[in-house]
């Protein structure tokens, strides 16, 4: 027994030093090195170092050539390393393929016809062929020819044919118009916003600030200025302040800010450059509730049919990108530009007199330079100024860049003449409301001359296309809750409100006198209501309609903010009316958002009964059968048991060894969990599964061994 428990020890001994022996083994195992041999040209001498895979670089020769490719199977090059006691080789294989010449055109291409090429293999013996589609060529156009010659108003045809041999086909292409301009058509074009006029009861007033002293003046304050006073102030309007009075009822507060913002303008003279700010303060004194009304707030040039209707204005030929007739008081002034030097041959604008830009004298010096119509086609020359100045061919002026139009127009001193040219009266007004003028909100600073996303027409625009404003957001969180006002009270919301800006740099003549303004508008909406409960009370006959016996209001008149639920809880009491028992109708409306109006913030409950004095209530919908209780003769299956569960037996996974165990991460750090093999590719291996195999042969032989010997052992016996 003693020596049977030797052997046994012996043999485990040796297991576990074979077992140590193959772990070290893999353990040291240079990775990328198995079954190689692999040159090693590392020379590191660093204690500590390890080889791993770049440590080891062969040295290939040219390679030679085992097995030469065909045109249809791959050849093979075996390579040698060149680097002393290097014994390693590899091979590579040699890819197969024709040798293809350079075509024959079997099919021609033609314009319109693709063509075919067929190439043929070279390598001795292969009789390989490929076709290859060649695209059409297309056809060869000459330089055309005029049939139909452009005027400046009309457009013209020229025609070109294919040069190409057997093609006889041709085409024509539109001359356009030397001149393309169509008054009133412009790039930007839109509409002038119409508001509501500002609604009975609410008033105004405007306060002033002094750029150079800072002082704030009220309107009777300025009124009384002398216009020399108002100039040396150089007055900017500081704010408007709308008041709603204490007996205002209304649903809706409109507010059309025209009569303010024109009685500002007549006391503001501001350069280029210049911020305009404008506050606009809200005085509550009435005992409603108002806000914002979302998206109301809009910008738009005048409408200035109004002032032509009480002659206050002058309606000229030039139709605005608002699509109005732009009053000649507003029209814009000539300046003695480079073009205008240029026509007089002169080269500054001191040679070139006031007399030299009324229509008459221009006119006539433009007749003269071949421009019959004269002051007609002042824009005419502008635009072949221009073109062969830049080498460009507009056919209008409204296509020049922006900072062009500027410079071709606005540049030089100015005259006190009104520009009469149909185009250019048009082009000077739209290019102001499109890239000068710009309103910004409060504190934004100055928007840059390349963005137009502030400009009058840009706003104007915005609120046709139903988009939200530039200041919608400030607004509300100014406007949005303005409080009833207590009895004697007001209260008063300050919008920061917008600046003015006019676009300096693209303003070549900082004294450019532009006649123009702006007009805005915006609503404020009821934010406080009121709510009543009625019941209602109705008899009918056996399969009769219901008749009204009366009603009575139970809740009147109580205070409410809107878009709030207003909610009723039905009492015992209203069950009776009359002397007669009723009941209330299912279901019941038993509440609602309030809207502004009162009148539709009524919860009605509807009571019936019948003549005999047994209530009833008529049926909503249509009647549905009850369900049938089961047979208990006839016992029905009962539904699958997963949807199914047994309160008396609690939640136990021994019970239901199909359940699942909830994710590890509820359990605890002495919880003992039984690891599972992943076979995510991903995750990491934490050993090499041939040492496992090898530790399972040895497992295998010993324990054989170890049962071999104990059989010997008791058979001596």
């Amino acid at each position: 027994m003693k020596k049977l428990r030797k052997l046994m020890a012996l043999l485990l001994a040796v297991s576990l030093i074979a077992l140590m022996g193959v772990t070290s083994f893999a353990d040291n195992i240079v990775p990328g090195t198995e079954e190689k041999d692999l040159c090693l040209n590392c020379k590191s001498a660093e204690e500590g170092h390890v080889h791993d895979d770049s440590c080891y670089n062969h040295s290939w020769d040219d390679g030679q050539e085992i097995m030469a490719a065909t045109c249809t199977e791959d050849g093979e090059k075996l390579f040698t390393c060149t680097i002393p006691g290097c014994n390693a080789t590899k091979t590579v294989p040699v890819l197969a393929g024709h040798a293809w010449n350079q075509g024959e055109n079997t099919v021609a291409p033609t314009c319109t016809e693709n063509g075919i090429k067929q190439y043929a293999c070279t390598a001795e013996g292969c009789e390989a062929t490929e076709s290859v589609e060649m695209k059409a060529l297309g056809h060869d156009w000459d330089e055309g020819t005029v049939t139909t010659p452009a005027t400046d108003s009309t457009s013209g045809e020229k025609l070109f044919t294919c040069q190409r041999e057997d093609c006889d086909a041709t085409k024509t292409e539109v001359i356009p118009a030397k001149y393309t301009y169509v008054s009133g058509e412009s790039k930007w074009k839109t509409n002038v916003i119409s508001f509501a006029p500002t609604s009975e009861g609410i008033t105004y007033e405007i306060t002033y600030t002094s750029t150079k002293t800072k002082e704030v003046f009220t309107q009777a304050e300025v009124d009384a200025m002398s216009k020399e006073e108002i100039k040396t102030h150089k007055l900017f309007v500081s704010k408007i302040t709308y008041t709603i009075p204490k007996d205002f009822e209304a649903n809706k507060v409109n507010i059309f800010m025209g009569d303010a913002i024109n009685n500002a303008a007549n006391y503001m003279t501001y350069l280029p450059g210049d911020a305009a700010p404008i506050q606009i303060a809200i005085v509550n004194h009435s005992s409603h509730g108002y806000g914002y009304q979302n998206g109301s707030f809009a910008v738009t040039t005048e409408d200035y049919q109004q002032y032509f209707d009480k002659g206050w204005a002058t309606q000229s030929n030039a139709i605005g990108y608002d699509s109005q007739n732009i009053p000649e008081e507003y029209l814009a002034v000539r300046s003695k530009n480079g073009a205008i030097q240029s026509l007089y041959g002169v080269t500054s604008t001191s040679k070139v007199s006031n007399e030299q830009m009324t229509d008459a004298v221009l006119g006539a010096k433009l007749v003269e330079a071949g421009y019959s119509n004269g002051i007609d086609d002042l824009h005419k020359y502008y635009l072949d100024y221009y073109n062969e100045k830049k080498n460009t061919s507009y056919t209008a002026l409204e296509q020049l860049p922006d900072s062009e139009i500027a410079v071709l127009l606005t540049s030089g001193n100015t005259t006190s003449v009104k520009e009469q040219n149909t185009e250019i009266a048009e082009l000077l007004y739209n290019y102001f409301y499109n890239h000068l003028y710009s309103l910004t909100p409060a504190g934004a600073g100055y928007p840059g001359h390349e963005n137009n996303a502030y400009t009058i027409g840009s706003l104007m625009r915005a609120y046709h296309n139903k988009q939200a404003t530039v200041f919608d957001q400030s607004i509300s969180k100014a406007w949005g809750d303005i409080a009833a006002s207590a009895e004697d009270g007001a209260n008063s919301y300050l919008w920061e409100g917008f600046e003015a800006w006019i676009n300096s740099p693209d303003t070549r003549n900082t004294y450019q006198n532009y006649n123009y303004g702006f007009t805005a508008g915006f609503s404020l909406e009821r934010t406080d209501t009121t709510y009543s409960v009625i019941t209602k009370y109705f008899t009918s006959t056996d399969g009769s309609a219901p008749v009204l016996d009366g009603s009575v209001t139970r809740v009147d008149q109580v205070a409410i903010g809107v878009g709030n639920t207003a909610s009723v809880v039905p009492e015992a009491a209203w069950n009776r009316y009359d002397g007669n028992d009723y009941k209330l109708e299912e279901p019941a409306k038993l509440s609602l958002v309030a809207v502004v109006d009162p009148a539709s913030n009524v919860i009605v409950l509807n009571y019936y009964r019948n003549v005999s004095g047994q209530v009833i209530v008529p049926p909503v919908d249509p009647p549905v059968d009850p369900p049938v209780d089961p047979d208990p003769n006839d016992p029905q299956p009962l539904p699958p048991d997963e949807n199914l569960e047994d309160p008396e037996k609690p939640d136990n996974p021994k019970d239901n060894p199909n359940q699942q165990l909830p994710p590890d991460e509820h359990l605890k750090e002495d919880d003992n969990v039984k690891a599972t093999k992943s076979n995510h590719p991903d995750q990491p291996k934490t050993g090499d599964e041939s040492q496992l195999a090898l530790y399972l042969i040895l497992t295998v032989g010993v324990s054989g061994a170890l049962a071999l010997t104990v059989r010997r052992k008791r058979s001596s016996k």
